[in-house]
Formats: C-alpha cells, sequence, structure tokens
C-alpha cells in the first residue's frame, strides 16, 4: 500500500497490485478527506477490468466536494460487461446504489437504484436473408438485413425540494425493435455496387437472391422498410407519490409524441420526448433518442 499526503490536506492509500502481463487493472482509492486543487474526495472507489470481462466500478461512501461547496456522495455499483459478451451487446449496470447531491439548490436522494440497459445493432444473427440484387441499371448489389434492440429496466426512490422530500417511486421499462436492409460492400460470389441512397428507396417488397446468378431457386422475398429513427417504442415509465398519485408516461405510435396519463386516468395527455422527457438511447444508436 502506497500512503500520500494530499495536497490541501487529509490523505490518500493506494494499494499497488503488479499483475505482470496479464490484461488484468485494479485500481483502488482509499480517501481521508483528501483535498486536491479545491476538490475534496472522502471515502472508497475500485476498479476492475480484465480482457472480455465486466469493468466494475464500486463506491464505497464516495464524497466529491467541490469548491464551492457542492457535494455528491454515491454508494454503490456500476458494471459495463460490453466487453464481456462474443456479440457486442451494451450491457450496463447501476445496482443497490445511493446517490446523494448537494448544492446550494437543494438536497435530492436518489435510493435504491437499479438500472439495466442492453443493445445490439447487428446483422450477425440475420444473415439467412443477405443476399444479392439487381439495381433498375442493371448492376449488382449486396444487402444485409440490420437488427435493431434496446431495452431500459430501472427502478428506485428520489426525494428532493422538488418532491417537498416526499418519497416518489420512479419504475420503468422501455424497448425499442427495429429491422432494415441494408448495403454491404462485402459479397462472397461477385463484385458489387454501394448506391448512395437507402435500399428502401427500391420500394417494397424486395426480392433477394442467395447467388449472383438471380436464380429463382434462390430467391426470397421480404419486406423492404425504411430504417425507423430510434426512439422507445414500447413500456412505460411510472412515477408514484406515497399518497398513492401516479404519473405513468408511455410510447405513441408518432415516435416524437409521449402519452401521459394521470392517477391511473385512461384519457392520455400528450407531450413531447424532446420536452425535458428524454430517456437516452444505448450509444450503439447514432440517432434517436438522445
Amino acid at each position: 500500500v502506497q500512503d500520500y499526503t494530499c495536497s490541501g490536506g487529509g490523505a490518500l492509500s493506494l494499494p499497488l497490485y503488479d499483475f505482470g502481463v496479464a490484461p488484468v487493472t485494479r485500481r483502488e482509492f482509499s480517501f481521508d478527506q483528501c483535498t486536491y486543487n479545491s476538490t475534496k474526495y472522502d471515502g472508497e472507489y475500485t476498479f476492475t477490468r480484465s480482457r472480455r470481462s465486466p469493468a466494475v466500478s464500486t463506491f464505497n461512501q464516495l464524497s466529491v466536494t467541490s469548491g464551492n461547496g457542492d457535494r455528491f456522495i454515491i454508494n454503490g455499483l456500476w458494471d459495463d460487461s460490453t466487453a464481456a459478451n462474443p456479440l457486442g451487446i451494451e450491457l450496463l449496470t447501476w445496482a443497490d446504489t445511493t446517490y446523494i447531491k448537494e448544492t446550494e439548490n437543494g438536497l435530492m436522494t436518489v435510493n435504491g437504484l437499479n438500472w439495466n440497459r442492453e443493445a445490439f445493432e447487428t446483422q450477425a444473427l440475420t444473415d439467412r436473408v443477405n443476399g444479392y440484387i439487381q439495381l433498375p441499371d442493371g448492376s449488382v448489389a449486396y444487402v444485409r438485413l440490420i437488427t435493431q434492440r434496446a431495452s431500459l429496466e430501472a427502478s428506485f426512490h428520489v426525494r428532493a425540494d422538488w418532491t417537498a422530500q416526499q418519497d416518489i417511486r420512479a419504475e420503468t421499462n422501455l424497448e425499442f425493435n427495429g429491422t432494415y436492409l441494408d448495403w454491404s460492400s462485402f459479397a462472397p460470389d461477385a463484385s458489387v455496387q454501394v448506391p448512395d441512397y437507402p435500399v428502401s428507396n427500391l420500394g417494397t417488397p424486395l426480392t433477394i437472391y442467395s447467388t449472383p446468378d438471380f436464380s429463382a431457386a434462390n430467391a426470397v422475398t421480404v419486406d423492404n422498410l425504411p430504417r425507423r429513427t430510434v426512439q422507445w417504442e414500447s413500456g412505460e415509465i411510472r412515477l408514484t407519490g406515497n399518497d398513492g398519485s401516479s404519473v405513468v408516461m408511455q410510447p405513441s405510435a408518432d415516435s416524437a409524441i409521449v402519452e401521459v396519463f394521470l392517477n391511473g386516468s385512461t384519457e392520455a395527455l400528450f407531450n413531447t420526448w424532446a420536452n425535458g422527457l428524454q430517456v437516452s438511447c444505448p450509444d450503439v444508436f447514432t440517432d434517436g433518442c438522445r
């Protein structure tokens, strides 16, 4: 263990690990009122990672206080298992976490945070519909079916000045599922073109051939739908107060709209995700719910 005196007072203990050439990282920080650059740290933080294994951050009453007096305290676990699975599926988790934030604007406490988000965008599971098509100018192109999936499940309790320090329980389960055809520059048996327009411009349905000779015996006809803007399309967000009052938000058929139901009502009010209600999509998607 290496012990340090912090420049502004307090101490830091840092165990040193030697894993040789093994692809393993482990960092343990134990702060005791350690002040550095006007920021004070207290508590413990541990980070572990190895090749094809989850990256895990553990927070043990870690407190960070800035020079202006703002402070947050976090206790819990963050797990990023994206690199630990062979398909590159995003797997992110907060487990049994408490987060406290104190600022001049008041106190906010989040308890019992359990949050899990999964997502992938791939053609690896759907190569049965990859194949050749003949373009209107007679040239050959190769298309592949892209699958997009995402899910979010979370629950926690929150108290803040904006809740009059009354407990509110938040629960959510949201999903998105999408497929679309895209061009591929790779084809096993022929040179192919990669047009500068989306496959959906060719209309639907579309006949795809497994061989470049366009043999009818090797053909499959599929829906050729355009790539949709990524947005949560099913599930709900539910907020419940101690008095039983509730707000439920559900995705609408219009991807820009969220339907809001108050206190068990079946009559929807309409708002937009963009009006401060958006729940972020996974990073594997480059557009949509940000």
